[in-house]
């Protein structure tokens, strides 16, 4: 127990409005694209909350570390998430506990419709809240579908309409009307720190603005395509990231590539 008079931490009054991030983090959860046979059954023994037995493999090779590194860059497509997600909330959580020295990480999906963003927006908004507010976090959804608009896509998941946004960049961390806004259920879109496009992302120009604003270590991971590898190696190479650029004062860049496939 706090004595009394005590003043609460952000990070107890996190944990008092949205919960321990301990369980949070350490989930496993799948993404699965529902078609027909076996993906249709599992479906419909979710929907009924069934439980099923399943065995997991892996994982495999060592992990990225990341907690030496000042800024972080993420770059998924699709089913990419899947990589990018647990590396952001692995990096929330050692700044939240001291662990970890970053200070900046650029969160950007590029995905083909709308409907993907029901995927992790509860995942995000819970995310954002935790965050501490020395982490500055940018999030860059890019719906690449030529169909959608802007104005179509959806800004508001919860009944409450009006909900208020939340603040990004040092104030993301206040959370003393954090119950409050969860209750209102606001929306993924409605916080400042996440940006919304219809239209692909330009890596090459965000990469080396990226690149210019950062200082120390810099980190850069990707998972997608072979197309959107090849883009981000691309926005890195000589002169953006070269022992010049370092000596000249600019960040030292690692590139992480998370390859996936089809079995």
């Amino acid at each position: 127990m706090k004595p009394q008079g005590e003043k609460p931490t952000q990070n107890s009054m996190a944990e008092s409005s949205l919960g321990s991030s301990a369980p949070f983090w350490k989930e496993i959860v799948f993404f699965i694209n529902v078609r027909k046979g076996f993906t249709a059954r599992l479906k419909e023994a979710a929907l009924k909350g069934d439980k099923v037995k399943v065995s997991v493999d892996g994982p495999y090779g060592t992990s990225f570390d990341l907690g030496s590194y000042d800024t972080t860059v993420l770059i998924a497509g699709g089913s990419g998430v899947s990589y990018t997600l647990p590396t952001l909330l692995n990096i929330i959580e050692r700044v939240r506990n001291g662990k970890s020295s970053c200070r900046r990480v650029v969160f950007i999906w590029s995905i083909r419709n709308a409907d993907c963003i029901h995927w992790i927006d509860e995942t995000l908004i819970r995310a954002l809240h935790l965050a501490p507010a020395s982490l500055s976090i940018l999030i860059r959804i890019h719906v690449t579908s030529a169909q959608a608009t802007i104005q179509a896509l959806p800004h508001s998941y919860g009944p409450n309409d009006n909900a208020q946004a939340v603040h990004d960049g040092s104030e993301i961390g206040e959370l003393e009307d954090a119950k409050a806004m969860e209750k209102s259920k606001v929306s993924l879109l409605a916080i400042k720190a996440v940006k919304l496009e219809n239209r692909r992302c330009d890596l090459l120009s965000v990469l080396r603005d990226e690149v210019e604003m950062a200082t120390g270590r810099m980190s850069v991971g990707v998972c997608g395509s072979r197309a959107m590898t090849r883009s981000v190696r691309g926005a890195l190479q000589f002169p953006v990231s070269s022992p010049v650029s370092v000596a000249n004062g600019g960040p030292s860049v690692t590139l992480h590539v998370e390859s996936f496939g089809y079995a």
